[in-house]
């Protein structure tokens, strides 16, 4: 992590720290995902693509691609 310039309180950027541990995250939702009642869907926030571009892709099945 960069040393901020300014003093005072800094917000770490949590996507660099998180990086590394998107594809163990995505192996255990692929593990352990369940079906889900149609309102709870909705209510999910949407997938952002742009937010995984250089990520391990997955497959329907969620095994890497």
């Amino acid at each position: 992590m960069k040393k901020p310039k300014e003093k005072g309180f800094q917000v770490p950027d949590c996507n660099e720290i998180l990086k590394s541990d998107i594809p163990a995250v995505a192996e255990l939702i692929g593990r352990t995902a369940r079906w889900v009642h149609p309102d709870t869907f909705r209510a999910l926030p949407v997938w952002a693509p742009y937010a995984a571009r250089g990520q391990p892709l997955f497959d329907a099945g969620w095994s890497r691609r």
